[in-house]
C-alpha cells in the first residue's frame, strides 16, 4: 500500500511539473544565448572586480602618496585647504596601495563598481540585435583585460556613458534605476578631478538634450539629483561646502600645470597608425548605432 501511494504521489508531481510548461517558450538556441550572455556578464564582473588598498607601500616611495589619501580620509582632512591634490575624498577607494583601512567601504565599493559594469554591459548588449551583441561583450572583455593598469579607468567612463545613455533614453521608465546610477556617478566624480570634469560635462550634455526636447521635468530631476548627491556625499565625507570650490580650483591649477610640464610631441610615425585606428573605431561605432 505505501508503494502505490508513493507511485501516485510521484506521478502527480510529474504531471504538475508538466502542466507548468516552464520551457515551452524557450528553445535550445534561446537557452544557449541567455547562458552565454550570463557567462559574459559574470566574466566582465570578475574582470572589473578589484579591492583597493591591498598592497602596502613599504619601501615604495613612488606609491606612498596613495597611503596619504587613506590617511586624509581617516583624519577627515579638508581637501582644497589642508590637502591639495587632484584626487578627491574618495580617491583612496580607487588606488591599489594603502594600509587596509575602511575594509567594509572598500568591499562595498568593489562590489558596486563591478555590479554596475556588468549591468551596463549586459543591458547595452541586449539592445543590440543578432550576433553583434555577443561580439560586443567579447570585445569589451578582451579589450579591458588587455589594458593592464587602465581597465578600471576605462570602466569608469563606460559607466558614465551608460548613465548618460539612460538619461537620454526617454522610453526608459524605471526612474529609480536612473536615480541610483546618477548617485553612483556623482560618487565616482569625487574620486578624481578628471572624473569630475568628464561626468559634469556628460551631465551638461544630458541637460541640454532634455531642454531641447522640452522635457523640463527630467532637467529639474537631473540637476537637483546631481547637486543633492554631490552635496550629500561631500558633507558625509566630513568636508566643508566652501572647501569644495577650493578643491576644484586647486585641482584645476595642478592639472593644467602637470599637462603643460608633461606634454611631449609624439613621433610622426604614430600618425600613420592613429588615423586608420580612428577611422576603424568610428566605422565600428556607426555600425553598432545602426544595429541598436
Amino acid at each position: 500500500m505505501p508503494n502505490s501511494t508513493n507511485k501516485f504521489t510521484l506521478s502527480s508531481s510529474i504531471q504538475w511539473v508538466r502542466r507548468l510548461d516552464l520551457l515551452s517558450r524557450w528553445d535550445l538556441d534561446q537557452i544557449l544565448r541567455a547562458g552565454f550572455s550570463a557567462l559574459c556578464a559574470v566574466a566582465i564582473f570578475l574582470s572589473s572586480f578589484f579591492i583597493s588598498g591591498t598592497s602596502t607601500p613599504i619601501g615604495e616611495l613612488d606609491q606612498s602618496w596613495q597611503a596619504v589619501l587613506e590617511f586624509a580620509a581617516q583624519k577627515r582632512l579638508q581637501f582644497g585647504s589642508e590637502i591639495i591634490f587632484t584626487y578627491g575624498p574618495l580617491g583612496f577607494l580607487f588606488l591599489p596601495y594603502g594600509f587596509g583601512m575602511f575594509p567594509l567601504l572598500r568591499s562595498i565599493f568593489a562590489l558596486a563598481f563591478s555590479g554596475v559594469v556588468a549591468f551596463a554591459a549586459l543591458n547595452l548588449a541586449l539592445r543590440i540585435r543578432g550576433i553583434a551583441k555577443f561580439l560586443f561583450l567579447f570585445w569589451l572583455l578582451l579589450f579591458t583585460l588587455s589594458m593592464s593598469g587602465w581597465g578600471e579607468l576605462i570602466f569608469v567612463y563606460f559607466i558614465a556613458l551608460f548613465t548618460g545613455f539612460f538619461w537620454l533614453d526617454g522610453t526608459y521608465n524605471h526612474a529609480w534605476v536612473k536615480r541610483l546610477l546618477l548617485f553612483y556617478i556623482c560618487a565616482l566624480a569625487l574620486i578624481k578631478f578628471s572624473f569630475f570634469i568628464a561626468i559634469l560635462s556628460l551631465l551638461g550634455i544630458c541637460v541640454i538634450d532634455r531642454t531641447c526636447r522640452r522635457d523640463f521635468k527630467s532637467v529639474r530631476e537631473l540637476v537637483a539629483g546631481s547637486v543633492i548627491s554631490l552635496v550629500f556625499l561631500w558633507l558625509v565625507l566630513g568636508q566643508s561646502l566652501e572647501g569644495f570650490f577650493q578643491y576644484l580650483t586647486a585641482s584645476q591649477q595642478i592639472a593644467s600645470g602637470y599637462t603643460e610640464a608633461m606634454s611631449l610631441i609624439p613621433p610622426r610615425r604614430l600618425l600613420k597608425y592613429a588615423v586608420p585606428a580612428a577611422i576603424v573605431f568610428f566605422c565600428a561605432l556607426a555600425m553598432v548605432c545602426v544595429m541598436v
